[in-house]
């Protein structure tokens, strides 16, 4: 039996990586499948580990192999602002998930940036700014008119996930790039936001319901209109308040919410909420139930705590749905490879992706990476890329 390669590489890479990508020592030995000493003495210098094991950390850390062959650790970019109060969660202590997730969200970036730069086009700058000094009410009102949040409203009444495709496509056409992705918790984040001078990103939580993915969209927005982004709960931080009360009125304005509760039966003072009232009145305005209880508060029409013990059921049973057996089970059917690329990368990354090759500055290769997708889709990509293109421009 031939002798493993020995991996030469300098141990504090290995450290480095593992830090970088989140895990603690035995989160990574259990990763691994290795002992716990071993992982030490690789890090240590101790002992060396072989080109099978270097490759599966490379794998677990998210790094290309040539990352362990540097000569020093490369200095990392800072993580964006953690704006979360997560019930137990240590400020900073991000998941590797989520860690992996903003690093690609950045590299997403990175190559579009440079797509454009390769096929001779300039990106739209993102121009929508606001502060919280300034009056909310203005902020609303030029949040909403910038994305034509009624108009979206209207034709995707009844039908959250239209009125989510709406919106994001309203969103990317004013210079943001948005992002869905799989694999963080919805009780970790619902979603965050990069600010860049040109095209910042919004990252939303794909296994979140579409109609709270409506509400994080906006919240995000309005985190890069104040030009203050970072990683999101929706919970107590100002900032994180400022940005609920700046979506939570665009997308379900007093006076429509008033003349809603209206037309349901009478509401006795100081009594609980049904659920079924909550989603009668979700359904109106393509938002969460969550959203509704939040702008029942800043009517004085529900208590702070009956909406905590709220929010806390809504997300813990979309937690529990989302791990039961049913929805993990692979079955046949489902979206296509198209619409689940679209879905995640979105309309402008994978337009200009497709662009880059018509233009021979990508290769198939690199097609296929970007996307994330096997070759044999492309054709149906480009189709549904096309389509999607017509329809904007005809409505």
């Amino acid at each position: 039996m031939s002798k493993s390669v020995i991996a030469q590489v300098r141990p504090e890479l290995l450290k480095w990586a593992r830090e970088t990508a989140g895990y603690l020592p035995e989160q990574a030995a259990k990763k691994a499948k290795v002992q716990m000493a071993s992982l030490t003495d690789w890090e240590s210098g101790a002992q060396r580990l072989d080109m099978v094991q270097l490759r599966r950390l490379s794998d677990i850390y998210d790094r290309p192999l040539a990352a362990f062959y540097l000569s020093s650790p490369p200095k990392e970019q800072k993580l964006p602002r953690d704006f979360r109060h997560v019930a137990g969660t240590k400020t900073g202590a991000l998941s590797p998930s989520l860690i992996s997730e903003i690093r690609q969200a950045r590299d997403r970036r990175d190559i579009a940036l440079d797509l454009y730069d390769e096929i001779g086009e300039k990106p739209l700058r993102f121009t929508l700014r606001a502060t919280r000094h300034e009056d909310s009410s203005k902020v609303v009102r030029n949040l909403g008119v910038a994305v034509h949040l009624s108009d979206i409203q209207k034709r995707g009444v009844n039908s959250p996930n239209r009125t989510l495709t709406l919106l994001r496509a309203a969103v990317e056409s004013l210079g943001v790039l948005v992002f869905q992705v799989p694999d963080i918790e919805v009780s970790e984040t619902r979603g965050f936001s990069l600010s860049e001078s040109l095209l910042p990103v919004i990252v939303l939580a794909s296994g979140d319901a579409p109609e709270a993915r409506i509400f994080t969209l906006l919240h995000e927005m309005t985190h890069l209109m104040l030009r203050e982004p970072g990683i999101c709960d929706q919970g107590g931080d100002a900032v994180e308040i400022y940005c609920n009360s700046v979506a939570g009125r665009a997308l379900v304005p007093s006076d429509a919410l008033a003349t809603a509760i209206d037309a349901l039966a009478p509401h006795p003072e100081n009594t609980p909420w049904e659920d079924s009232d909550l989603l009668k009145l979700a359904h109106q305005f393509s938002a969460s139930r969550e959203t509704i209880a939040r702008r029942l508060v800043d009517l004085e029409l529900m208590s702070h705590d009956e909406y905590q013990e709220k929010r806390e059921e809504y997300l813990r049973k979309r937690e529990e749905y989302l791990k039961s057996p049913k929805v993990k089970k692979k079955g046949k059917g489902g979206p296509s490879q198209a619409a689940l690329v679209l879905a995640r990368v979105g309309l402008s990354f994978t337009r200009l992706v497709l662009d880059g090759y018509q233009h021979e500055r990508l290769t198939i290769s690199d097609v296929t990476g970007y996307l994330s997708v096997r070759a044999k889709h492309l054709p149906a990509i480009e189709r549904s890329v096309a389509k999607k293109f017509l329809a904007e421009g005809t409505t």
